[in-house]
């Protein structure tokens, strides 16, 4: 199943959250927003330093969190900001991390929405 259009593959989050403790759930999700904000600060320094070694670094933890936690869009586009900071892309890089900037905050209110519903 998948919610907020594709923006969570509630599957893959069920899944993940399957052996946890309903009052667990509130401290991973808050710790998850926290590195949210800290890999979104660290990938926008970088970007405006191009230093696209760091970049491409946090781009791939990015990806890597965003399908633990079943954020299908915020992995594909974190693929592909990997990818254009392998190649050193100034343009596509700077336009790919918006999208990434922007997906993060949706996957973050798709999430929250969810676990509302869902009473966790």
């Amino acid at each position: 199943m998948h919610h907020n259009s594709k923006k969570l593959d509630t599957d893959q989050l069920e899944q993940m959250l399957g052996g946890v403790n309903k009052t667990q759930v509130a401290p991973i999700v808050e710790e998850l927003f926290r590195d949210f904000s800290e890999r979104r600060a660290i990938l926008a320094a970088a970007i405006q330093d191009r230093d696209y070694k760091s970049c491409r670094i946090q781009a791939h933890s990015l990806k890597s969190l965003s399908q633990t936690f079943g954020f299908e869009a915020l992995n594909q586009l974190a693929r592909k900001l990997e990818e254009a900071c392998r190649n050193n892309d100034d343009r596509d890089i700077e336009q790919i991390a918006q999208g990434v900037f922007d997906l993060m905050g949706a996957s973050k209110e798709a999430l929250t929405l969810y676990l509302a519903e869902k009473g966790r």
